[in-house]
């Protein structure tokens, strides 16, 4: 019996900048090279990429998925967003039965961590430099040892990391 293969991506939003540039030419390589495979991603934040996404891959967005008062607006934005609506979200998404969920920046690794308490595999793909890294998720606790592997373009993730708590 032939095993369905799942990936969920998290991106902070569908720009047209680095990130989700990036994002979106290895979706687009996977589905050229795997096209079996199915691929989920979800959007902390929309932008202007999110149709050629959905070109791709089936998306969510996160705002969608939340009341879309200004409070909760100016929250998401700060990352200030109650952990329970995050949990919420993610335990709904777990139903998918991902084989891997990929954090595409710094910015997601809330949303990843959830996803590993529920003991999925877990990547992280860290853009961001050492200054960024020092300021991520300062309302909540960040255990990058709890991911499972990263991707880093410079080796500064890994000695900031290594010298963190």
């Amino acid at each position: 019996m032939k095993t369905e293969k799942k990936i969920l991506f998290i991106s902070h939003d569908a720009s047209n900048t680095g990130a989700p540039k990036l994002l979106l030419a290895l979706i687009k390589f996977i589905k050229l090279e795997h096209p079996e495979i199915q691929i989920h991603v979800l959007f902390l934040d929309g932008g202007v990429l999110l149709s050629e996404f959905g070109q791709y891959c089936e998306c969510f967005l996160f705002n969608s998925l939340v009341k879309k008062d200004l409070v909760n607006r100016i929250k998401i934005k700060l990352g200030l967003l109650r952990f329970d609506i995050k949990e919420s979200i993610v335990n709904t998404l777990i139903k998918n039965n991902y084989n891997v969920v990929y954090g595409n920046t710094i910015l997601t690794s809330s949303f990843l961590l959830l996803f590993k308490k529920n003991n999925l595999k877990t990547v992280l793909h860290v853009h961001e430099s050492k200054y960024l890294l020092t300021l991520r998720n300062s309302d909540e606790t960040v255990k990058l040892d709890d991911i499972d592997h990263f991707i880093a373009v410079s080796d500064t993730f890994f000695t900031t990391k290594i010298k963190e708590p």
